[in-house]
């Protein structure tokens, strides 16, 4: 039985698409067709149903899939801990990064993250929210780096280190351009537009906004990032983003802090609670060096 034979029978089971499944493993679709139909011979039953659009484990494959799933993780567990023997190294922490924090700064961190502790091997990945919290919870990763929420995951814990200020993101000649800070006045009557709802983000700022300045208009959704929030801006709206965004303002916006410097958004790691307490305690101590490597370059 190849293991990478279960790994595809797993992937095509929680996918429900041979095709969509065949492109996550860089397999054509009869390849992969052929190797599930091999699987099935080998192990005697039938294990996914199959439709012209989608199959589903039978109730065979249901067990087969916990099963097999073990099995492949336990496989990789085993093959990563050989590999960093074979290394040189002890441990490895598989660290994951906001796709919008992308620049030069958390380049150089991350880097000299990799680098801190000659014993440990970090990984770096990058995703949206969704896709990092959906790793962590998978074992994919160790850590995240995340903004805005502490969030409610089984077996997950949030580390933060740092605050990020929001700003009122406008274009030349707006009122509030006038403005040294954006009061709560400024925005009353006006639409707001905030990133769309990832794990919280949006919720978490109209929350701020509604407690700290009394503001409770409007809510338009709009894309992650900061130039797709400015040019999909309401007529009379204002955009909400969080400092680190600012980084890629589009031609013509500008950024205006909010009097209330309580509007901020904890940023910090998002990180699995491991059972073994030398192995948790070695984990926090990464997690600190990380952070302190983070500020230090300005990536925070």
């Amino acid at each position: 039985m190849k293991i990478e034979h279960l790994r595809e029978f797993t992937t095509c089971a929680r996918e429900g698409n041979v095709t969509a499944a065949a492109r996550r493993l860089y397999l054509s679709q009869p390849a992969l067709s052929k190797h599930l139909a091999a699987l099935e011979r080998e192990v005697g039953l039938t294990l996914l149903d199959r439709t012209t659009h989608a199959v589903t484990p039978t109730a065979a494959g249901a067990v087969a899939l916990e099963l097999f799933e073990r099995v492949v993780d336990d496989y990789d567990r085993a093959m990563a801990a050989l590999d960093l023997m074979r290394d040189g190294y002890d441990r490895q922490v598989r660290l994951g990064f906001l796709l919008h924090s992308l620049g030069n700064e958390l380049y150089q961190a991350t880097r000299a993250i990799a680098a801190s502790q000659p014993g440990c091997r970090a990984s770096v990945r990058f995703g949206d929210a969704d896709e990092l919290v959906a790793g962590l919870a998978a074992g994919t990763y160790d850590a995240c780096l995340l903004l805005g929420v502490a969030y409610p995951c089984e077996g997950l814990a949030f580390r933060p280190v740092g605050r990020v200020p929001l700003l009122a993101l406008v274009e030349e000649g707006d009122p509030l351009c006038e403005l040294g800070a954006v009061g709560g006045e400024a925005l009353r009557g006006r639409a707001l537009v905030l990133p769309r709802d990832e794990m919280g983000f949006a919720t978490t700022v109209e929350a701020l906004l509604a407690e700290r300045l009394g503001v409770a208009g409007p809510v338009t959704w709009a894309p992650q990032r900061s130039t797709e929030l400015f040019a999909v801006r309401e007529s009379g709206g204002v955009a909400v983003i969080s400092a680190v965004s600012r980084k890629r303002l589009p031609a013509g916006a500008r950024t205006l802090p909010f009097a209330d410097a309580g509007l901020a958004l904890d940023i910090g790691w998002l990180h699995r609670v491991p059972a073994d307490g030398a192995e948790r305690d070695a984990l926090t101590a990464f997690l600190d060096d990380a952070a302190r490597i983070l500020a230090d370059h300005g990536a925070l």
